[in-house]
C-alpha cells in the first residue's frame, strides 16, 4: 500500500503542476510553430455593421439596472452605427422592470416568465435583426469606447466572437485580490490561446457576436462557452479585444466564490459535449488540448489536491520519513487554517482567507464538472 499511496501521490502532484505550469508553458512554445493572423484595421465608412443590440439580462436588479442603463446611454457609439438597449427580465418580482420603464422608449423591455437566460436569449435573438448582439449583465460597467472598440474586431469578416476585457473592483480586499490573483492568470492564457487563434471560452458580462450566426442555446448552457463553441464549429474566429473594457464586482464572499465556480464549471462541460460530435473535435486538436488542461484537468483540480492530501497523510503515519512527515505537518496545517476560516475562527488575514477562497474555488469547479457531466448545469440564476 505504501508503493501505491507514494505513486498516487506522485501522479497527482504531475498533473497538478502540468494543468497550472505546463499547458501555459506550452502555449509559449506553441507561439513559436503558429502564427497569429493579422487584425481588422478597425471601423470605417465601408464598415458593414450597422447596428448594435445590447441585450442585458436581469433578474431582481432593482439595486444596479439604474446605473446599468445609465451608463450604456453614456457611451460613445459610432455615427453611423445604430445602437438599441434591451432588458430582458427573467421574472422579476421586484422593481426593475419599474425602473427600466422610467427611460421610455430609449429601453426596450422584455419580460418572461422565469424561462432562464439562455431561453431569454434565444427568444430575443429570433426576434430582432441588428447585425450584432452585445451581452452583458446588470452589475457590469462598461468603459465609454467599449462599444467602438468591440466592433473594430468585425471588419474581419472571419471572426465571429469578440470578448471584451472584464475588469474587477474591489469589494472585500481580501477576496478581491484572490480573485485578482486567478483572474490575472487566467486572462494570460485568455491572451495566449487568442494569439494561438484557439479561444474558445468568453464573458457573458462582455461579449459581442454576430447576430447572423448566433444559434439557439439549450437551458442550463451559458453564452460564455455556448456561443464560441458554435464559432468554432462554424469556422468562424473568437477573439479577445483589450481595449473593449468592462468593470464588474470581484466576489465579495467564499459561498458566493463557491457557487460561481461550480455554476460557470457546470455550464462548461455542459457546453462542451457538444464538441464532441465526430470529426468536429480532430479537426481542431489545438482547441481539444484546451479544453483539456483549460477546463477539464483544471476542474478536477480539487480532486487531485484530495488524492495528494490522503496519500501525505497515509504516507506520513505508515511509512514516517523525514520528508513525509514534514509534508504531513504542512499540508495539515493547511487544512486546519482553511477550516478554521471557514468555521470564523480567523479573521482578518489575506494569506488565510486567500488560500481559503483558492480550494473553495477548486472544490466549486470539481463540483460543476460533476453537475455539468450529469446534466445538471443551472438553467437560471
Amino acid at each position: 500500500m505504501v508503493n501505491f499511496f507514494d505513486t498516487l501521490l506522485n501522479i497527482s502532484l504531475i498533473i497538478v503542476i502540468i494543468t497550472w505550469l505546463g499547458y501555459p508553458v506550452a502555449l509559449y512554445i506553441l507561439m513559436f510553430f503558429f502564427k497569429k493572423e493579422g487584425k481588422g484595421l478597425g471601423l470605417s465608412k465601408e464598415n458593414s455593421v450597422k447596428s448594435v443590440a445590447i441585450l442585458v439580462a436581469v433578474y431582481n436588479e432593482e439595486n444596479n439596472i439604474k446605473q446599468r442603463i445609465d451608463n450604456l446611454l453614456s457611451l460613445n457609439v459610432p455615427d453611423n452605427v445604430c445602437c438599441y438597449i434591451y432588458v430582458l427580465s427573467d421574472g422579476s418580482n421586484d422593481k426593475t422592470v419599474e425602473y427600466a420603464k422610467l427611460y421610455g422608449d430609449q429601453v426596450l423591455i422584455r419580460e418572461f416568465d422565469r424561462v432562464g437566460r439562455a431561453e431569454m436569449h434565444n427568444k430575443t435573438i429570433q426576434s430582432i435583426n441588428e447585425d450584432i448582439v452585445i451581452f452583458t449583465d446588470a452589475e457590469t460597467i462598461f468603459d465609454r469606447d467599449f462599444i467602438k472598440n468591440i466592433l473594430m474586431q468585425f471588419q474581419d469578416e472571419k471572426t465571429g466572437v469578440v470578448v471584451g476585457h472584464l475588469k474587477y473592483r474591489n469589494l472585500n480586499q481580501t477576496i478581491s485580490e484572490s480573485e485578482g490573483l486567478y483572474w490575472k492568470y487566467e486572462r494570460q492564457l485568455r491572451r495566449l490561446e487568442n494569439d494561438l487563434g484557439i479561444l474558445s471560452n468568453g464573458t457573458g458580462a462582455a461579449m459581442a457576436v454576430r447576430k447572423e450566426l448566433c444559434g439557439p442555446m439549450n437551458p442550463g448552457e451559458d453564452i460564455d462557452t455556448a456561443i464560441p463553441i458554435q464559432m468554432v464549429i462554424k469556422n468562424k474566429k473568437v477573439v479577445y479585444e483589450w481595449s473593449a473594457i468592462a468593470y464588474d464586482n470581484a466576489i465579495d464572499n467564499l459561498n458566493s466564490s463557491f457557487v460561481s465556480k461550480s455554476r460557470g464549471a457546470a455550464q462548461t462541460i455542459f457546453c462542451w459535449k457538444f464538441f464532441f460530435r465526430f470529426p468536429i473535435f480532430l479537426l481542431h486538436p489545438l482547441i481539444l488540448m484546451s479544453y483539456i488542461f483549460h477546463r477539464l484537468l483544471r476542474y478536477l483540480t480539487f480532486l487531485f489536491l484530495l488524492l495528494m492530501y490522503i496519500s501525505i497523510v497515509y504516507l506520513g503515519i505508515f511509512r514516517s520519513d523525514l520528508l513525509d512527515i514534514a509534508m504531513l505537518v504542512v499540508s495539515s496545517s493547511m487544512v486546519s487554517i482553511i477550516l478554521l476560516v471557514l468555521y470564523g475562527k480567523i479573521e482578518d488575514s489575506r494569506i488565510c482567507s486567500g488560500l481559503t477562497s483558492l480550494v473553495l474555488s477548486f472544490a466549486g469547479m470539481f463540483i460543476g464538472l460533476i453537475k455539468g457531466f450529469l446534466g445538471m448545469s443551472p438553467s437560471k440564476y
